[in-house]
């Protein structure tokens, strides 16, 4: 595979992770104190210090192999963002999961990633039809390439 292809799946990757990050609408602020910002973060995944959310690749199946880099981009990107400071204060962390580049898995990985993990939002190189229609069902902030 060509190397600027692992770029572009890479630059997916860091998009992603940045722009779920500012989805973060709570609190944060200089203006208000760490106690503010917990009390205006009712929302799973997110603290007054973290960030919390999923993020859905196939680590097994046909396409692991070429899929390498993408959580090397994701991990580089929250690092970078952390060393900041991260967003609006909050520092970036995810639990992830395999959906061994199947749609039907897609959907299971997802939702237990949101119901059990209590991630914020999603991010993952695709999505099925059936994974979309849930997440925005569930008003669950979600990016995938």
């Amino acid at each position: 595979m060509p190397r600027s292809m692992f770029r572009g799946r890479r630059g997916i990757a860091l998009a992603g992770v940045a722009a779920l990050g500012l989805l973060v609408g709570c609190g944060g602020s200089s203006k208000n104190s760490a106690a503010d910002a917990a009390k205006l973060c009712a929302d799973p995944g997110v603290s007054a210090d973290t960030l919390k959310f999923g993020l859905v690749y196939p680590d097994t199946g046909t396409t692991n192999a070429t899929l390498l880099p993408f959580r090397a981009g994701v991990d580089a990107r929250i690092g970078t963002e952390n060393a900041r400071g991260g967003v609006n204060g909050r520092h970036l962390t995810y639990a992830w999961a395999d959906d061994q580049n199947r749609p039907e898995q897609n959907l299971v990985v997802v939702r237990n990633l949101v119901n059990e993990e209590q991630d914020f939002g999603i991010v993952q190189l695709a999505a099925s039809d059936d994974t979309s229609s849930w997440l925005q069902n569930q008003g669950i902030p979600a990016v995938a390439a």
